[in-house]
């Protein structure tokens, strides 16, 4: 189910965040709900992982996103901006619990958890996530959805 609403929302607050226009805080606490998996998956999966959340701050000065890491965040607004359905399988808070068995078993279970990853991008194209495949993220940068409606000279 694509959530419009949702998406355009987050998208919005994500752009914020890695301008640094609002804080992590304030990112997280603003987030839509939703029943669209691709909200909730670009969270988890993208957007948690660009701060630090034992404080509050921006993403500005020395934490300031770089050049790759900006690419990966304009990559996962144009795939919110899209009509494109998440086929990624759903991961939500599991990334949070997988994080924690990490640290619970000094890193066994990590070994597990990445193959199985290994095993899901396979599916997919991992580096064009999270669209599906990279013809899915060329398809949508050949429609602007930010300067749509703009006439060249």
């Amino acid at each position: 189910m694509i959530d419009r609403v949702a998406r355009n929302d987050h998208a919005q607050k994500l752009r914020w965040l890695a301008s640094g226009r609002i804080s992590n805080d304030q990112y997280e606490d603003s987030l839509p709900i939703s029943d669209d998996e691709a909200t909730d998956s670009i969270f988890w999966n993208g957007g948690w992982h660009l701060y630090s959340d034992t404080t509050e701050h921006r993403l500005t000065g020395n934490k300031a996103l770089d050049k790759f890491t900006k690419k990966d965040v304009a990559r996962w607004v144009l795939f919110l901006k899209s009509d494109l359905p998440y086929r990624w399988p759903s991961s939500g808070p599991i990334v949070f619990l997988k994080n924690c068995m990490f640290f619970l078993t000094l890193g066994f279970a990590f070994r597990k958890f990445r193959q199985k990853r290994q095993r899901v991008l396979q599916q997919g194209h991992g580096p064009a996530w999270p669209f599906f495949s990279q013809e899915e993220v060329n398809a949508a940068l050949s429609r602007p959805v930010f300067l749509r409606g703009i006439e060249e000279d």
